[in-house]
């Protein structure tokens, strides 16, 4: 590939989240979270985080649905991936002390990002993948 072609292939990539969406679902969810705490300051019940949950999901895809204009299929792997990370975070707590499944969750989600990251390089052709027979 010459270098005018490889420009050209990662200009035609896009994000697959808006900036105002990202900022705006975060904040939900930051915000949201630290509503819980000081509602519910000794501890809640599991019924009052499956509501916040589903309130900060439905906020996330409804402003990746209004502000990132893309299709539903990335809001089907927003809801599945907040699924897995919120159910795995219950059952975290149910089985393990809070602060280890804190802990284990900040390590889940530092590995996802990286892995993400990793792939993203490869995507946009700034490493090579590597050969196995090298």
């Amino acid at each position: 590939m010459t270098a005018s072609a490889d420009s050209a292939s990662v200009s035609d990539i896009s994000p697959s989240a808006s900036p105002t969406a990202t900022w705006l679902a975060l904040a939900a969810v930051v915000l949201g979270h630290v509503g819980l705490l000081v509602v519910f300051p000794d501890g809640t019940g599991l019924v009052p985080v499956v509501v916040l949950e589903g309130g900060l999901l439905a906020i996330a895809a409804g402003s990746e649905l209004l502000f990132g204009g893309r299709d539903r299929g990335t809001v089907g792997v927003l809801g599945f991936a907040w699924l897995l990370l919120v159910g795995g975070a219950v059952l975290a707590t149910r089985v393990w002390d809070p602060l280890i499944a804190a802990f284990a969750l900040v390590c889940v989600v530092a590995l996802l990002s990286y892995a993400l990251h990793r792939v993203e390089l490869v995507a946009l052709g700034l490493v090579e993948v590597a050969d196995e027979r090298e």
